[in-house]
């Protein structure tokens, strides 16, 4: 018994030594030499870890910012430039003018549609359109003139005189709205005022003393010696 413990604690001897000898082999430096930090260092090191980690985020986050920010002008829209385009200006004349010669054009338009009805007897339709072209064109003499003998027709005289006084200053040069003044006066048996009317006429148009030999619009002037002597050939 003695003996095999002897034996045994020999051959643990022998194992223990052969161990040993390869020890230092196995082992690799960082286990032969391991340096330890103190604890207080280890601290210090971890915290100036963490504060490094933070102010390198709130760096990062800042310069973000900075760059999406429109505020820091950093990115901007791409700027409109159809709409910052500057054309020249018209001048306000020019306008005025322009305008006017639109409406001028409207209202001649409308004219003659009214004067085709005017010929053909339609009057309502030939009334309507002269009166839409004097909202284009207040002073479109010769919509005056043709609305103030469809008045007649009607019997507005009124509104006839109206119309043909206006129509006469807006083209004191014209004869037609002095010779109609005068058969308006006629059929309303104002027999000085239709001669005065018959005169200007005259005075612009000889043509109208042929007119008036054969209007029967004026027949309440006919046999006046006054009348007779304009209207002689």
């Amino acid at each position: 018994m003695s003996y095999i413990h002897k034996a045994l604690n020999k051959a643990q001897r022998d194992k223990d030594k052969q161990f040993q000898q390869y020890e230092g082999v196995l082992a690799g430096p960082a286990e032969r030499k391991v340096h330890r930090f103190p604890v207080a260092g280890r601290r210090r090191l971890l915290i100036f870890g963490v504060v490094c980690l933070l102010a390198f985020v709130s760096y990062s986050w800042f310069d973000s910012g900075k760059r999406h920010s429109p505020e820091t002008g950093g990115t901007k829209h791409k700027p409109n430039t159809q709409a910052a385009e500057v054309k020249p200006g018209v001048p306000v004349p020019a306008k005025k003018a322009i305008l006017k010669n639109k409406a001028a054009k409207d209202a001649k338009v409308l004219y003659k549609r009214a004067r085709a009805f005017h010929r053909t007897g339609r009057l309502d339709n030939a009334r309507r359109l002269y009166q839409e072209a004097l909202k284009v064109d207040p002073a479109y003499a010769e919509a005056l003139n043709n609305l103030g003998v469809i008045y007649i027709h009607d019997k507005n005289y009124e509104a006839a005189r109206n119309s043909l006084e206006k129509a006469a200053r807006v083209n004191p040069g014209w004869a037609d709205p002095y010779y109609n003044l005068a058969c308006l006066y006629a059929l309303m048996g104002k027999i000085k005022p239709g001669i005065l009317q018959i005169k200007k006429a005259c005075s612009i148009n000889p043509e109208v003393k042929k007119w008036a030999r054969e209007d029967a619009d004026l027949n309440n002037l006919r046999g006046n010696p006054e009348f007779e002597a304009l209207i002689k050939e």
